[in-house]
């Protein structure tokens, strides 16, 4: 995964996801916490509960998690999270 080359990168706080899509379009996402008043999401990622292997998330990130194994995903989404600005708790 460290080759991947990626084409663009989006925060979507209103959603809770923070989106990477690679060069040769594959999309891999992972979950922003949520705020403590529950209105809305922090530009920040609870490695412990980023949810980026269960649900919506991990339906996206099966192929990846398959191909490079889980950690090397995970590790994956948070190096392209803080290069875009997001807290890694």
């Amino acid at each position: 995964m460290k080759n991947l080359e990626i084409k663009e990168t989006e925060i979507m706080t209103d959603y809770g996801f923070f989106v990477v899509e690679t060069a040769c379009g594959e999309f891999l996402n992972i979950c922003l916490a949520l705020r403590s008043d529950e209105n809305g999401y922090k530009k920040e990622i609870k490695r412990s509960d980023s949810g980026f292997d269960d649900g919506i998330c991990g339906y996206t990130n099966e192929k990846a998690i398959n191909k490079y194994g889980r950690d090397e995903v995970l590790s994956f989404l948070l190096k392209s999270a803080r290069k875009s600005g997001l807290r890694v708790v």
